[in-house]
């Protein structure tokens, strides 16, 4: 007698599993992301000024964190089952590592750049398996551009168009269809920042553009 309540249990928990799994994924998701972030070497020219400057910024490798609200449409029977859509936002941070010019020779610097963005992103999925799914994707959107630089003279940002492609893999386990967990590449490019002086009356141009590699997940909910 003591077996039947065993029994019942094991029967209800394997019950309750398979239900689980055969239950419809939901179509909305929260997306959550973390990377090393890489920036290129950004070309730094002044307007105005007694004396303006002009040279090439280098950047430490840096970091990222990014969340998004998505929805994939499901059981379309149409392409639309392969596409998913995004609302994002994410910050990069970089710190600068030296200024060389051809008047003032390699500066070391020991500043910030960041680049908050908020993108709309489209991404088209490739169901190669029932568990292993790559990707590519692009986005647009707006980036406010920050640097904060003693040596260079600026504490200032600007918001510029930005423009993004993404590609990568994603593997959703067997006993937890609601998730996803990946890791992926990013090229983030902006709009020419400029920045204004806070010491002298000139203007500074520079440039935005960033790769990435990132670990990622998603929760259907």
């Amino acid at each position: 007698m003591k077996l039947f309540p065993l029994a019942f249990s094991v029967s209800l928990l394997a019950a309750s599993a398979a239900m689980a799994q055969s239950a419809p994924v939901p179509s909305w998701y929260l997306a959550l992301g973390a990377s090393v972030n890489f920036v290129e070497d950004a070309e730094y020219a002044e307007t105005g000024g007694l004396s303006p400057i002009r040279g090439d910024v280098s950047l430490k490798d840096g970091y990222g964190i990014s969340g998004a609200v998505g929805y994939r449409p499901r059981n379309t029977g149409t392409l639309a089952d392969n596409l998913r859509f995004e609302a994002e936002i994410a910050t990069r941070s970089n710190e600068t590592d030296t200024f060389t010019s051809s008047t003032t020779g390699v500066t070391t610097l020991t500043d910030d750049l960041i680049a908050d963005t908020a993108m709309v992103n489209l991404y088209l999925d490739m169901n190669v398996s029932s568990n292993w799914r790559p990707y590519i994707g692009g986005g647009i959107g707006a980036a406010r551009v920050t640097l904060e630089s003693t040596d260079l003279s600026v504490d200032d940002d600007d918001v510029v168009f930005a423009y993004q492609g993404m590609a990568g893999i994603y593997y959703t386990p067997s006993s937890f269809p609601a998730a996803d967990f990946g890791v992926g590449y990013r090229y983030l490019g902006t709009a020419d920042p400029s920045f204004t002086s806070t010491t002298f009356s000139s203007t500074v141009d520079t440039e935005y553009q960033s790769h990435s590699l990132e670990l990622g997940s998603r929760f259907y909910f």
